[in-house]
C-alpha cells in the first residue's frame, strides 16, 4: 500500500497588474494563486504604508476610499504549509477627482 501526498508551494497566477483611479474613488485588485493546500493571500505596500482602511478578501485588495499616498507598488504574498511566493508588479496610481464630487461642489455654488 502507497501513500501520496500532494504538496505545492504557491504559485500566482494572475491579476491586476496596474490600475488607475481618481482620488477619493476605490480601488480594486486581484490577486490569485494556486498550490496544495490552497495559498492564503495578503497584501502590502513595497515603499511606505498599507492604506489607512482596506480589506483584503478571496485575494483582492479592495481599498474604499484613496488617498494620494495610496500611490505605489503593491505586493501579492501567497503562502500555504509548503512555502510562499509573492508578485510585485501591482501598480496603483492616483490622481485626480472623482467627477461626482466636483458636481456636488459646482451644485453647492
Amino acid at each position: 500500500m502507497n501513500l501520496n501526498v500532494l504538496s505545492a508551494k504557491p504559485v500566482i497566477t494572475g491579476g491586476t497588474e496596474s490600475l488607475t483611479a481618481a482620488l477619493g474613488s476605490s480601488a480594486s485588485m486581484a490577486c490569485e494563486a494556486v498550490g496544495y493546500p490552497q495559498p492564503e493571500i495578503s497584501w502590502y505596500k513595497r515603499h511606505g504604508n498599507m492604506p489607512r482602511d482596506y480589506t483584503v478578501d478571496n485575494g483582492m485588495l479592495e481599498i474604499p476610499r484613496l488617498y494620494p499616498g495610496d500611490q505605489g507598488t503593491y505586493v501579492c504574498q501567497a503562502q500555504n504549509d509548503f512555502g510562499q511566493n509573492e508578485k510585485d508588479y501591482y501598480y496603483l496610481s492616483v490622481g485626480g477627482i472623482v467627477n461626482s464630487i466636483f458636481s456636488v461642489v459646482l451644485i453647492l455654488f
